[in-house]
């Protein structure tokens, strides 16, 4: 098991982003990952993780390294280990990655004041030299119970900033490499390099070997020509000679640099398994072959090649607009490695295709691959709804909501979906009203609820929802077609016109539209217009012959001609 500890001698130089970082790197190569967040003051771990699994790390109470410690040197007075150290971690699965979960040990629940308390109980100084100073026996049990129980690859240690207890024994017992990280200034520098000096003693260390160490330089900005190339060159060849006169010739064998990255200072994000043109992915790569190096073997490099110029495919195929092309760059990527990303873009774009079956095969295959995925689940429940399989749609978008129960468009989707069964209009209520809990600008919410509202005769509630809707995007023609027909109904012909009108403008091809302005000229005795209006829908595709229990067509429904037109389209729509 190697075990490298990740250290900074001041704070916000990206460095538990950079663990983070190699620690998904390692789980694409398979490797078994135990991480644990030793930043007992800050811990934040689990937010860098939480970014890229998209998912909510729940860290129980008491379940942390601190309530770890504290059960041994303060509860069981330096006298008994907890039995089970699986009970104090966290699997933590990446996207692609499924089947090598992480494995985390978090500092602890920071929420519970209980934390602070048992974290403030623990004396180091009297743990490492006083009395049985059980500190470097516990900090070797602990390591050994990791490597039996965990039986991880490689241990990657995030420790607290500044010189402290924590720092000695996450190296001095726990590390065999160590990566000290350094803003680009003087008093970062010279502070790395003090405790540096410390690191590279052999008789410092347990087990009296030398640490390896590497040093990154950070918030470099990326040179944009050559004078900053050149300048950026000078910089990283003085911190080396500054380093090999400090700790001794090539301590250092080379000065890693992490840029500052602009899209980095507005989201945190894991960047390493991304587009290996952008330089910050060329960074983090870096430091991930220095940490590495003598640990993975040359088929295991040879496979992560070809992973890697799968995604690069993959991406390729995300940005391209021409389908021809984005289907090749799929297809050539989906052969070098199915991913559950990649089956579910194609699946997208069959199903734009129409090509219903092709569509989902790809999305069985995505859910086989990935069965944590609620977008997978919703968009199969999409592409069932659009074949008329209302059951199979139900099921996928229960499970897109037990995946994410704050998935909004679920809600919505379902909501429809009930509506449309029959008897279900209670759950429907519930399922709109809880996307507009989840998302209270949501336009699409209000507009169903409002359409369910006007079905069940509420013709106020639904005006309101067709209002709200309007107002949060204004160019909403469906609300507009839809709060026409409502008002029609209610007999406001005048400001049902007006609507109509504006839905005409947002869209004058759409044939619902023509539809509901086919009826308010019906009801308002305009019956050329009506024919022409009607005519023009059912040109359009609108199955008008659904719609004819409306009183609007009270004047029509027995007439020859009438009967005549919806006729001729009808057949038309059943061949």
């Amino acid at each position: 098991m190697r075990t490298v500890t990740f250290y900074s001698y001041k704070g916000g130089v990206g460095r538990t982003l950079a663990l983070a970082n190699v620690a998904e790197y390692l789980a694409m190569f398979k490797k078994r990952v135990c991480l644990i967040d030793f930043d007992l003051e800050a811990p934040g771990l689990n937010y860098k993780l939480e970014e890229k699994t998209g998912k909510d790390i729940d860290i129980p109470y008491q379940k942390g390294i601190v309530d770890y410690m504290h059960y041994f040197f303060v509860e069981s007075q330096q006298t008994a280990f907890r039995k089970n150290l699986k009970e104090f971690t966290i699997d933590v699965t990446f996207p692609n990655h499924k089947h090598t979960p992480v494995t985390y040990i978090p500092a602890g629940n920071v929420k519970y004041a209980d934390y602070w308390k048992k974290l403030s109980e623990l004396e180091w100084h009297k743990f490492f030299n006083e009395g049985k100073r059980y500190g470097i026996p516990f900090f070797l049990e602990l390591k050994a119970r990791i490597e039996k129980e965990l039986k991880p690859d490689i241990l990657l240690i995030d420790c607290r900033t500044g010189i402290s207890e924590i720092l000695g024994f996450t190296t001095s017992i726990l590390a065999d490499h160590a990566v000290v990280l350094g803003a680009n200034n003087k008093e970062n520098l010279d502070g790395c390099i003090l405790v540096m000096k410390s690191l590279a003693k052999s008789e410092n260390h347990i087990h009296k070997k030398p640490l390896k160490l590497h040093f990154v330089q950070t918030r470099i900005p990326y040179p944009e020509n050559e004078g900053e190339r050149l300048r950026e060159k000078k910089q990283l060849k003085d911190v080396k000679e500054k380093l090999d006169e400090s700790l001794g010739e090539n301590t250092i064998e080379k000065v890693l640099v992490i840029h500052s990255d602009r899209e980095l200072l507005w989201e945190e994000k894991l960047k390493i398994s991304g587009d290996r043109k952008e330089p910050i992915v060329q960074d983090y790569l870096n430091l991930f072959d220095a940490v590495t190096d003598g640990f993975l073997n040359r088929r295991e490099e040879e496979k992560l090649n070809v992973i890697i110029k799968a995604e690069e495919l993959f991406n390729k195929a995300y940005r391209e607009r021409g389908l021809n092309k984005k289907l090749k760059w799929l297809n050539e990527s989906i052969k070098l490695n199915p991913t559950p990303n990649a089956y579910h873009l194609r699946a997208i774009i069959y199903k734009g295709q129409d090509l219903y079956n092709e569509a989902l095969e790809d999305y069985e295959k995505a859910i086989t691959l990935n069965s944590e995925d609620a977008l997978i689940f919703y968009n199969r429940g999409v592409l069932y709804n659009s074949d008329s399989k209302h059951e199979e749609a139900l099921q996928d978008y229960n499970k897109a909501i037990e995946l994410n129960p704050k998935f909004s468009f679920a809600y919505i989707n379902r909501g429809i979906l009930y509506s449309k069964l029959g008897g279900k209009n209670e759950e429907a209520l519930q399922d709109f009203n809880k996307a507009i809990e989840i998302d209270s600008l949501s336009d699409k919410a209000y507009f169903n609820r409002g359409v369910l509202y006007s079905n069940l005769g509420k013709n106020e509630e639904a005006l309101q929802d067709f209002n709200k809707a309007i107002e949060i995007d204004s160019e909403y023609a469906d609300a507009y077609n839809n709060r026409a027909d409502l008002l029609r109904k209610m007999g406001e012909y005048e400001q049902a016109f007006q609507n109509i009108n504006k839905a005409l403008m947002i869209d004058s091809n759409d044939a619902y539209t023509h539809s509901t302005l086919a009826e308010i000229y019906a009801e308002t005795g305009e019956e050329t217009l009506f024919y022409e209006n009607t005519e023009k829908a059912l040109e359009l595709g609108c199955p008008v012959w659904e719609f004819i229990d409306d009183k609007a067509y009270d004047n029509y429904r027995n007439s020859p001609r009438f009967k005549k037109l919806l006729a001729k389209y009808q057949n038309k729509a059943d061949s």
